[in-house]
């Protein structure tokens, strides 16, 4: 579930106390997880993003968000009703002036809380206020080990130089760092190194999603069919679920054929890679038509 990984970031381990807490809440109707979007704003313009606002737009988009008092007074409610896990995304939440007073406010509340961000803005001073308010879980996206790559996604020269710097000072300061990334035509070959750069940055964990969603406004962002080129590309007349599913079975299908690879055709070392149950891991390589050798270890 859900606020099960949230235990986990928070770095408890008794899964069944957990299991536990949810089916009360679930019985009880208690919004145990809550996840809040503070904002459609962000000072960066990812390829696939489904809620970023185009620049120029943002002050027309500001009038439309929750001030201050009545995020505050949403976050009371939620406290009151029960709410334990809350993750503050966006957009960007960093572009909210008032963002600090909103983490001090849930705090308070007694939310254990994440918080989800590019980076770019973790200036040392924001670093240093962020660690005094104990977050369970600082979140980044990360796209390519390559700067121009990761740059051409988020569409912000120097956005990779300034993630590695928000990563380091996070680290220095003592918080659980944890990347994420969108598997997408434009990185997937160079997941691999990707792969490479995480663990030797020691984040927390480093996980990755093969699913790429449709804009809140139903529109393609411009110039994604243009990257993505011989891709899947949104059709007049084709519902968003279907096209969904097309784009998931696509990235599927190579993410796979790069785990087989990376594993040198071992399927037993690519589902424990993948921290998958082996014979699920073979019944999707025998979906999507990929071999992998056998080997002695295969039949343990």
């Amino acid at each position: 579930m859900i606020f099960e990984g949230c235990a986990q970031n928070a770095g408890l381990g008794d899964a069944s106390l957990m299991a536990l807490i949810s089916a009360k809440a679930d019985r009880n109707r208690t919004p145990l997880n809550v996840h809040l979007e503070l904002t459609y704003r962000c000072n960066e313009q990812c390829v696939h993003c489904y809620c970023v606002v185009e620049h120029g737009r943002e002050q027309e988009v500001r009038r439309h968000e929750l001030t201050l008092d009545e995020i505050r007074g949403l976050l009371d409610e939620l406290a009151d009703m029960g709410g334990l896990y809350l993750t503050l995304s966006g957009g960007e939440v960093m572009v909210r002036p008032d963002f600090f007073e909103i983490a001090e406010h849930a705090r308070r509340r007694g939310f254990a809380y994440r918080i989800f961000t590019n980076g770019i803005g973790l200036t040392e001073a924001k670093v240093e206020r962020l660690a005094a308010l104990e977050p369970l879980t600082v979140e980044l996206s990360i796209f390519s080990a390559d700067p121009a790559v990761h740059d051409a996604i988020t569409r912000v020269p120097g956005s990779f130089r300034r993630l590695m710097a928000a990563i380091e000072r996070l680290q220095r300061h003592g918080l659980r760092v944890y990347l994420k990334t969108v598997v997408m035509k434009p990185n997937i070959d160079g997941l691999a190194k990707l792969d490479r750069l995480g663990k030797d940055l020691g984040v927390f964990t480093h996980t990755y999603s093969c699913e790429v969603s449709p804009r809140v406004d139903g529109a393609v962002p411009r110039g994604l069919g243009r990257k993505l080129r011989d891709g899947i590309e949104f059709e007049p007349g084709v519902s968003f679920r279907d096209t969904k599913e097309k784009w998931n079975e696509l990235f599927e299908r190579r993410y796979l054929a790069w785990l087989i690879k990376r594993a040198e055709g071992n399927i037993s070392k690519a589902a424990r890679d993948a921290d998958m149950d082996r014979k699920y891991l073979h019944k999707l390589l025998r979906k999507h038509g990929i071999t992998g050798g056998e080997t002695s270890d295969d039949n343990n």
